[in-house]
């Protein structure tokens, strides 16, 4: 055997004891922080959501260092989200509220929909509605309607060509009656158009004040042409 071959064999067999005596250990801490990750991932579950969501499997995350608890709903396992916890900070990633908030901005979206369509006979073809609210935690499922206590910020986009600022103030004001004619509460409504062939300008009302008697002479006095932001 030459000189290198015996450099690579001494090598090869450091390295060996080396995984004897380490390993063992690494993956003995692997397990126990794998059983911490579990346990604090279900001691969330069962104090937030005890009746609402399954605990169906933990796995580890390499790529960010943490546990991943995958979650399920009791009454539609169809739902499902993960609950994330990261052992080095102790802080836990509530997706399971994250989906909540997106499916219930869903099913808004779809009242507001049907709410001015049905009221203002505007197409929902160019209506590019965005609501936002703000869901409190742990009060809601993936299953529930929307509660209309919870007040709205809507964003509108009327995707039409105004050939001035006076057609677009029509149709806003045909809007805000379809939306101030329903139980819902609105913290502000924004409603715009881009002006044709400048989409640096557009056409732009907001409502801020949570008033239900706008007339077609106020919203044309407050409506104005925004300039300078890109949509």
């Amino acid at each position: 055997m030459n000189i290198a071959s015996k450099k690579t064999l001494i090598v090869l067999i450091i390295v060996l004891v080396l995984i004897t005596i380490y390993y063992p250990s690494i993956s003995r801490k692997k397990s126990s922080e794998y059983d911490e990750a579990k346990l604090k991932i279900s001691e969330f579950i069962k104090l937030h959501y005890s009746d609402v969501l399954i605990l169906d499997d933990v796995s580890y995350n390499s790529k960010q260092s943490s546990y991943i608890g995958r979650v399920s709903e009791v009454n539609d396992r169809t739902n499902k989200s993960f609950v994330e916890y990261f052992p080095y900070s102790g802080y836990i990633y509530n997706d399971y509220h994250y989906r909540t908030i997106t499916k219930i901005e869903d099913k808004l979206r779809i009242v507001l929909e049907t709410l001015i369509t049905t009221s203002s006979h505007i197409s929902e073809d160019i209506l590019q509605i965005d609501p936002i609210i703000e869901v409190p935690l742990f009060k809601y499922t993936m299953a529930d309607e929307f509660d209309p206590d919870i007040p709205i910020q809507l964003r509108l986009r009327i995707k039409s060509e105004y050939a001035d600022i006076d057609k677009f103030s029509r149709d806003t004001y045909k809007i805000l009656n379809s939306l101030y004619s329903s139980s819902l509460k609105f913290k502000t409504i924004e409603i715009y158009s881009l002006i044709p062939n400048d989409g640096n300008k557009s056409y732009y009302f907001i409502a801020e004040d949570n008033e239900k008697d706008y007339s077609l002479e106020s919203v044309e006095e407050l409506a104005f042409i925004r300039f300078g932001e890109k949509w």
